[in-house]
């Protein structure tokens, strides 16, 4: 059996329009599809100097600054991410509020939580059509501990965001545990 580490996103991440937010550090992080057709995309990217900046770095930034961040997250921030219905780590389409009640779980099970992007594994794919739906999956490292347990390891996330719901939202999430240290 494998074990799951449950990952938590948080704000918006519609690549059609531009979503910002600010990093643990206060830098302000931001995200647009690339070539996005969106009005005030280009504007909004100027504005933040993110033009130059390759999409998949952004996914990145992203990656690195909000879904593998140590900070717990709100309600409100969960509920901006998560589709109505979610097809939850291969366990069938949870609710939205279901999804929320398992990450408060694992917030009061793991109190300490360290997470780090192994930047070469990221992949980052559009699938074909018109809808803007995006697979993205990586691999990271992870240090997560409460008063009476410690697990350290790697791990995989695969995720399938629709960027064409109000704010782009999470269809899918799964992930594993590859190895533990």
């Amino acid at each position: 059996m494998k074990t799951q580490i449950a990952l938590v996103l948080v704000s918006g991440l519609a690549f059609a329009a531009p979503v910002s937010g600010l990093a643990s550090d206060g830098r302000r992080v931001e995200i647009a599809e690339p070539g996005g057709a969106a009005a005030g995309v280009g504007a909004a990217q100027e504005r933040e100097g993110l033009g130059d900046i390759p999409f998949e770095d952004r996914v990145a930034s992203f990656i690195n600054e909000f879904y593998l961040s140590s900070d717990r997250r709100t309600d409100e921030d969960l509920e901006r991410l998560y589709s109505a219905r979610v097809d939850y780590f291969g366990k069938g389409r949870w609710s939205r509020v279901r999804v929320i009640g398992d990450k408060r779980s694992y917030y009061a099970r793991w109190q300490r939580r360290s997470y780090a992007l192994l930047r070469d594994t990221l992949r980052v794919d559009r699938r074909p059509g018109p809808d803007k739906i995006f697979d993205v999956a990586f691999e990271y490292t992870f240090d997560v501990g409460s008063t009476s347990k410690v697990s350290r390891g790697r791990g995989r996330a695969l995720l399938t965001m629709d960027l064409g719901q109000e704010g782009g939202r999470i269809t899918r999430e799964a992930g594993e545990v590859i190895e533990r240290w």
